[in-house]
């Protein structure tokens, strides 16, 4: 795993990471792991997962949540940090102005307010 860290995007793996970080009846420490492997994954299906954490109280969370978005919205291959060449239909220069590991207040609504405008044609 050359990047360090998970990196299975296994639909099943996705879906357990996804319960493990939006459960509050886990642990700070391993609901923070999940997300970050959700966030290096950063899939479809992890999508909808990552959304959610944007609302949440933890700021950590939060800028996990930032960071897997933008890597998908700006088509980081995983174990990248940067995006790859060619086109991409979700890479926009706001998409690209608003890529960091940051759960400040103006990240977290760009966000969320892609994910309200994308969620339907990414979830076909």
């Amino acid at each position: 795993m050359g990047s360090g860290g998970f990196n299975n995007a296994d639909p099943a793996a996705i879906s357990l990471l996804g319960k493990l970080a939006s459960d509050n009846s886990n642990g700070e420490d391993l609901r923070v792991a999940a997300a970050a492997a959700l966030a290096r994954v950063h899939t479809k299906q992890a999508l909808p997962i990552l959304a959610q954490l944007l609302g949440g109280p933890d700021p950590t969370l939060r800028a996990y949540a930032v960071g897997g978005l933008s890597m998908f919205a700006n088509n980081v291959p995983v174990g990248s940090h940067e995006p790859a060449a060619g086109d991409w239909p979700w890479r926009t220069a706001e998409t690209i102005a608003h890529s960091a590991m940051v759960g400040s207040d103006d990240q977290v609504q760009f966000w969320k307010n892609w994910w309200g405008t994308n969620q339907a044609a990414l979830l076909q």
